[in-house]
């Protein structure tokens, strides 16, 4: 976050300085994703800052570790910041190129996540019209229940006075 910060301010220097350090810290705790993070950072940081080699090697190792995790929601990231660090160094197709799979893994994660999301609010929509017919089934359990009751009474009241009046006779 400190890095973040000081990339915020333009300060790449000291930026690269404390993605470092995270980048040390996570590699020790193997945690794949902040290892996957720091290295984007790094990468942007460093086309930021114009130095071509060093984020093409961060980035290259950002890529190849999304791509092991299946992390794909970093590599659009990764992409654009690869067509500008190609586009600094006036390689003009490897600019177009990742561009265009930038573009490609952007519509690829929205139409995944427009996708998620239908089918949730699908599942949601199902759920309460579930709910509605149980609402409905046990209003209509209830009627028959007092229909039943009443027709018990019927009989009962029937019963009792047939009994008067064979008991008056």
């Amino acid at each position: 976050n400190v890095g973040n910060i000081y990339f915020n301010q333009a300060n790449y220097p000291v930026a690269i300085e404390y993605y470092q350090k995270a980048l040390d810290i996570e590699r020790e705790h193997n945690n794949r994703l902040g290892i996957l993070n720091t290295l984007t950072n790094m990468g942007i940081t460093y086309t930021k800052a114009r130095q071509p080699k060093d984020a093409e090697r961060y980035l290259k190792e950002a890529e190849s570790l999304s791509n092991d995790l299946q992390a794909l929601t970093a590599l659009p990231a990764i992409y654009r910041a690869s067509a500008e660090n190609f586009s600094i160094q006036n390689k003009w197709k490897e600019a177009y190129q990742m561009q265009l799979k930038y573009d490609e893994m952007r519509e690829r994660i929205y139409s995944e996540e427009s996708s998620r999301n239908i089918a949730q609010m699908e599942m949601v929509l199902d759920f309460q019209e579930k709910e509605r017919e149980l609402e409905i089934l046990k209003k209509e359990d209830e009627i028959k229940s007092l229909e039943l009751r009443n027709t018990r009474l019927f009989i009962i009241l029937t019963i009792l006075g047939v009994i008067v009046i064979i008991g008056g006779i």
